[in-house]
């Protein structure tokens, strides 16, 4: 059920995870980690999120 969530999921309702630095942005392509709250599905943006603090964590958490 939830892999079918994920595939007719929209992902409009986006959080924040991280932001990517150093080597890290060449290996994922990526400035920025985000999940979407509805499905859960990890997004790797392009574009780094200026009030996001964390860098280079990747564990999401609930509590942000």
């Amino acid at each position: 059920m939830k892999f079918f969530k994920k595939i007719i999921c929209k992902h409009k309702n986006q959080r924040t995870v991280t932001n990517i630095g150093g080597d890290f942005i060449n290996l994922l392509d990526a400035r920025s980690v985000r999940t979407c709250r509805d499905c859960g599905k990890l997004i790797f943006s392009p574009y780094l999120d200026t009030e996001c603090t964390k860098v280079n964590e990747f564990i999401a958490t609930e509590e942000d």
